[in-house]
């Protein structure tokens, strides 16, 4: 999906969701931000839908074309093709959701050398077309506490991830507070770490995490 947010044409790039589960939690964003009362729960599963609501979301929404659906055209979503869609939307911002589960076009000799093709290949990328990257990636098994951000050896293939890109976070869970996140910085490249309000350098920040409603915001 190719989606324009403020002033900047963002091209989505899924490994893990359908097209319909994209738009279903971009109707929701967008939504919100409008003034209409949505919830990814209530859209989802059709409980508690004020069906006039997003009636009047979808036709107020329908004129405006914020939003493209494409799709690659093969059966894994590899590095290639990427870049296809990169050179024919032309977006600022390239969002990745699941790296670890695209494809680079041709076999490796081990996983290892599929991930490092990966970073390096995305960072390449950005640096030709002059565009910035948002990546995620999952954190492996041996990050088994829920409240405590994981750092690169909890994640695979994670230091060759840390050195390809300018800045690196983790997020975990925040204790007994189930609708906010903790976001650490790992690395922070050419730039300067947040700072407190006695003006020490901080390496993690606290949001507000409902995604039901759309709503990402720092505290």
């Amino acid at each position: 999906a190719v989606s324009v947010v403020c002033k900047y044409k963002t091209l989505l790039i899924s490994t893990e969701m359908t097209a319909e589960q994209i738009s279903m939690r971009m109707d929701v964003l967008i939504g919100n931000l409008k003034g209409f009362k949505l919830s990814h729960k209530a859209l989802r599963s059709g409980e508690g839908l004020d069906e006039e609501e997003y009636r009047r979301f979808l036709l107020d929404n329908s004129s405006k074309n914020l939003f493209v659906c494409d799709h690659i055209g093969r059966e894994a979503i590899t590095l290639s093709g990427i870049a296809s869609l990169v050179r024919k939307h032309r977006p600022s911002l390239l969002v990745i959701d699941g790296i670890d589960l695209m494809s680079v076009g041709q076999k490796s000799s081990a996983v290892w050398e599929k991930m490092i093709d990966l970073f390096y290949g995305v960072k390449d990328l950005c640096r030709t077309n002059l565009i910035s990257a948002v990546i995620s990636n999952q954190a492996n098994r041996g990050a088994g506490d829920l409240f405590k951000p994981p750092r690169a050896s909890d994640v695979a293939f994670g230091d060759g991830l840390i050195r390809a890109s300018d800045i690196a976070i983790s997020m975990a869970l925040v204790e007994h507070e189930a609708k906010r996140r903790l976001i650490q910085f790992q690395k922070f490249r050419d730039g300067e770490y947040p700072q407190s309000s006695e003006g020490r350098a901080i390496n993690s920040v606290k949001l507000d995490w409902d995604v039901d409603i759309g709503k990402i915001t720092e505290v």
